[in-house]
Parts: structure tokens; C-alpha cells; sequence
């Protein structure tokens, strides 16, 4: 999936566009003693990798922190927590139906239709999958069924698994 004709090093302004892009501290993730590059697959995609591992995908000028960026800054992207009877369809690559979020213990945070969130299992501390959200709350509410949440990186996947 990496195979590459291009790996450069990250320049300091993309660098300085990633912070600038989020509010939480990227210190720890993006720090000196890191080896940042970025890298081109043969599907043209474009990964900004730290020391080997995909931790951001570019996407325009945009920067969607994968799950691997979650796990080292988990309050980079806003958090969902699906109940624990959606883990497993997640895991195995089944996008966030409406029904994961309305349970109980499900907690669906204001969020708008493209924002990129983090999706957690209830009672998980890591972060299962990165998606787009597909649907807002209140379309959740309302519509009850439907893909609620279109995953972009989720554990166990073929971007997480490369190193």
C-alpha cells in the first residue's frame, strides 16, 4: 500500500499548517526528535508519516489525524463514544450506523455534517476509528437509520497495521 516514488521530510510550514489546524497541543506528537515525512501511495494518496507510521492523511490542504494520532494526542479531534454492541462490526470495517449512536450509553457530541471525529467504544480508552461524519445529531435522532459516520482509518486496517 506505501510503495512510493516520493518520501520527503515534512518542511517546517506544513508542519506549521498542521498546528495551526488544531487546537490541541502537537508538541509531543510533532517534535523535534521525530522523523516526519510525508509519503505518496500508488492510489496518490498523500500520509504524513512519523517515524514510519501514517498519523495524518492530507486531504486538500487539510490534515484528518488517523487513529494512530488519536492514541498519542486523544483530544485532537472531538469524541464519540458508539455502544459496545458496534464494536465489532467497526473493527471488522462496517461504517457507524444511526443505531450505534442510540443507545444509552452512546454519546454523540455536536458535531456538523464532514467534521472529522474520533469514535471510541463505550468504556474504551483508545480511539477504534477516525471517520467523516456522514450525519448530525439531530438527523440521528430523527431518521434512526443510515450510515451516521463514514470511517476513514480504524484499528486493525491496512493503514493502521503499516510500520
Amino acid at each position: 500500500m506505501f510503495l512510493s516514488t516520493t518520501k520527503n521530510r515534512l518542511s517546517k510550514a506544513i508542519t506549521k499548517q498542521i498546528k495551526s489546524q488544531f487546537a490541541a497541543d502537537l508538541s509531543t506528537l510533532l517534535g523535534k526528535e521525530e522523523v516526519l515525512e510525508t509519503i505518496k501511495t500508488e492510489d496518490k494518496d498523500m500520509f504524513v508519516l512519523r517515524n514510519n507510521t501514517p498519523i495524518f492523511k492530507v486531504s486538500g490542504n487539510s490534515f484528518i489525524p488517523l487513529v494512530k494520532c488519536v492514541h498519542i494526542v486523544p483530544d485532537i479531534l472531538p469524541r464519540v463514544v458508539v455502544d459496545t454492541g458496534a464494536i465489532k462490526y467497526l473493527i471488522n470495517g462496517a461504517d457507524l450506523m444511526a443505531p450505534g449512536l442510540l443507545h444509552s450509553t452512546s454519546e454523540y457530541p455536536s458535531v456538523s455534517v464532514e467534521d472529522v471525529v474520533a469514535v471510541y467504544g463505550h468504556g474504551k480508552t483508545n480511539a477504534l476509528a477516525v471517520g467523516i461524519v456522514a450525519m448530525d445529531n439531530e438527523q440521528v435522532n430523527t431518521q434512526k437509520t443510515g450510515m451516521a459516520i463514514k470511517l476513514i482509518n480504524r484499528l486493525g486496517d491496512k493503514i493502521y497495521s503499516h510500520a
